[in-house]
């Protein structure tokens, strides 16, 4: 185990090679990535396990590993937060995640696939149905909320009301007649990133079009601005993974996360419990919570 001050951006150089698989981390280690959010940029460290880093943001206790450690060094890391408090645990890939599942200690684990899609990939699939939303849609947007029980996640109305504060959150409508029956916000996550926070369509308005038509819109506006865009699709079965596939997305390595039964932040396992598939009638429906994995 070594820690480095000068490994960010050496470690930066690697993951900027596949800046959409690795954009959570480029948005912290990145000094030309401003964190967006009222709160500010995370403080964090890196320490690395026979070269697999590890980074730390102590304040939240929160913890990515980007890559597997080799030989020893996964002992080395299961030894080291054993040592310390730990919300979350976030790891790339089902590699890392099987190695370390029998080394930790009670929690659950949850995984989220992860897509990503560039201007000359997608695959457009606009509706008619679709518009954006501003801060002169407050009324429409309430009604909604109050309406549609598909509306009312606490991330829905957050992300709303960080549009209408003024900071970079786009947010887009799907209407059936004069009401707002499905919403999708998007965020900056890293440079040149776009991520996509929240896809929501209320049940009875599935399977028209309408989340291919918000997702379309999205990424159009970031294509615009030079962008990629990214999706952790939490709660993503068969019938969402092949909407993502027909718009052009390809899936990238999923997020696995651990949050031990001591931490206080168990809301912290978003996405699915591991070993499940979701094909029932939810599973067109995105709950992803945009910067809880670091």
């Amino acid at each position: 185990m070594t820690t480095d001050s000068h490994d960010p951006m050496a470690i930066l150089e690697k993951l900027l090679r596949s800046p959409l698989g690795y954009r959570h981390a480029v948005g912290i280690l990145d000094p030309q990535c401003e964190e967006w959010r009222p709160e500010g940029k995370s403080a964090y460290e890196i320490v690395l396990f026979t070269e697999a880093p590890l980074i730390v943001c102590r304040v939240q206790r929160a913890y990515q590993l980007l890559w597997e450690p080799a030989g020893i060094g996964i002992q080395a890391l299961v030894r080291y937060l054993a040592g310390r408090e730990l919300n979350v645990l976030s790891v790339l890939g089902e590699p890392c995640y099987r190695a370390l599942r029998p080394l930790l200690g009670e929690g659950r684990w949850t995984v989220s696939r992860n897509y990503g899609v560039t201007g000359s990939q997608f695959q457009p699939r606009p509706s008619d149905h679709v518009r954006k939303l501003g801060p002169c849609d407050r009324s429409v947007f309430e009604r909604a909320c109050a309406a549609q029980e598909g509306l009312q996640a606490p991330s829905i109305r957050r992300d709303f009301d960080f549009m209408d504060q003024g900071l970079p959150v786009k947010c887009y409508g799907a209407f059936a007649g004069d009401r707002l029956v499905g919403f999708c916000s998007s965020n900056p996550i890293s440079r040149g990133v776009t991520e996509i926070s929240k896809l929501a369509v209320a049940q009875e308005h599935r399977r028209q079009g309408l989340a291919s038509g918000l997702l379309t819109a999205q990424a159009k506006e970031a294509f615009a601005r030079g962008d990629a865009v990214g999706y952790y699709a939490g709660s993503a079965g068969e019938d969402l993974n092949a909407m993502l596939i027909k718009l052009g997305f390809r899936e990238l390595l999923s997020d696995y996360r651990f949050v031990p039964v001591s931490s206080p932040e168990q809301w912290q396992a978003w996405g699915r419990p591991v070993g499940t598939v979701g094909t029932g009638p939810d599973s067109g429906e995105l709950e992803c919570e945009e910067g809880a994995a670091l």
